[in-house]
């Protein structure tokens, strides 16, 4: 018989392990050792079966400490499950890459429903817009959401996930300036508020899914960390600029996952939604893709599926007609083939597979706009007159 064991990763990574019940002796396990000289403890009964280890979020797992106690149990096969998984192998430096049995793509999770996507991204230089415009899409979902439940009988209650800043730094603007901007400018009761950050958990206990929980806004800095579940979960916003991937990858995730995992009567509550309090679309655009890159997303899969908002910042120069002549003004585009395209073409536009539309979000040099251009014309294929 070979057991099976449900515990997080902590239980096994210290480096006492007196100091754990896990590795204490116990007569309970006394069988297992019979005319042995082995004090019976559960670690040892582990060690002593062989066992299968399952575990999930595995890319938690992944230091010299916590390594080397997974081999200690003497396993005769480990599964690791992650959306994350750890590709590169540094030895020296106690980084151990995964060896990926299977992956499953974004493409295929989106063709089955579970995930939403494109995400659609709005850029803009006050933090209070960014709250403004997030509430008021978040009534708009909520909208389509009673339409939906007329429909599908499925009840859903959108969510927005605020990602404040911490108390450090010059001016940041921290939960508590949030939580009065919602209260005190926009009447929200504040039971439809939880605030989820060290020693804060108003989400401890509650059940998001639920028709009795009245919580639409989730302000956290960076608690929402794996096993926390939110399908609710439409729209992150952030107040701060967003500078590298860390800034929101802990929670990007949490608003990607569909309701039900089922498709929708209504577009709209097919997608996620981004407002990001900068200036600086390009820069943010970047972010997202790498921020995804790191969530499990192909490379092609993030640079198609970031949708920018009408409302945004304007983006470079998106009028330069020596580059978009031909391909986004003269006839609709039906699809555009962005596998072909330079990483240099890449990296100064942004394609909308949403709305099939070519964005300009880095003002190219003159020999790089002729080199876009006869890339972009090449790819593209477009709808008949």
């Amino acid at each position: 018989e070979i057991p099976i064991i449900v515990a997080t990763i902590q239980t096994f990574s210290v480096e006492e392990e007196v100091a754990r019940r896990f590795s204490r002796e116990n007569s309970t396990y006394q069988d297992f050792f019979i005319g042995t000289n082995t004090i019976p403890s559960l670690s040892e009964a582990i060690k002593h079966s062989n066992p299968i280890i399952i575990m999930d979020e595995a890319h938690n797992a992944k230091t010299d400490l916590r390594v080397n106690k997974l081999i200690e149990l003497n396993p005769s096969f480990m599964l690791e499950l992650t959306a994350t998984p750890q590709l590169t192998h540094k030895e020296a430096e106690g980084s151990y890459a995964n060896n990926v049995l299977y992956t499953v793509s974004a493409s295929q999770l989106k063709a089955e429903d579970m995930i939403k996507l494109p995400i659609v991204l709005e850029t803009i230089g006050q933090w209070q817009l960014a709250i403004k415009d997030s509430i008021e899409q978040r009534e708009a979902l909520e909208n389509l959401c009673k339409l939906e439940e007329l429909e599908s009988k499925q009840y859903i209650r959108p969510i927005i996930l605020f990602k404040a800043e911490s108390k450090r730094g010059k001016h940041p603007i921290t939960y508590e300036m949030i939580l009065d901007t919602l209260i005190n400018d926009y009447n929200i009761n504040r039971e439809e508020i939880a605030v989820h950050t060290s020693g804060h958990e108003d989400l401890k206990g509650k059940n998001l899914m639920s028709r009795d929980c009245p919580i639409k806004y989730v302000i956290t800095i960076d608690a929402l960390k794996e096993g926390w579940d939110a399908p609710f979960a439409y729209i992150l916003t952030s107040v701060g600029d967003m500078n590298s991937t860390t800034a929101v990858e802990q929670i990007l995730g949490r608003v990607l996952r569909m309701p039900y995992a089922k498709k929708k009567g209504y577009e709209e509550l097919e997608k996620a939604y981004a407002f990001i309090a900068s200036d600086k679309t390009a820069e943010v655009i970047k972010s997202l893709k790498e921020t995804l890159i790191d969530n499990g997303f192909e490379k092609l899969e993030a640079d198609m599926n970031i949708s920018i908002s009408s409302n945004s910042n304007p983006v470079v120069d998106e009028t330069l007609p020596e580059l978009v002549e031909n391909v986004s003004t003269v006839k609709p585009i039906k699809s555009l083939d962005i596998t072909v395209l330079s990483p240099e073409t890449k990296e100064i536009i942004n394609y909308n597979q949403d709305n099939k539309k070519i964005s300009i979000i880095l003002k190219p040099s003159p020999k790089m706009a002729d080199k876009a251009k006869t890339e972009l014309i090449n790819s593209v294929e477009t709808q008949e007159e």
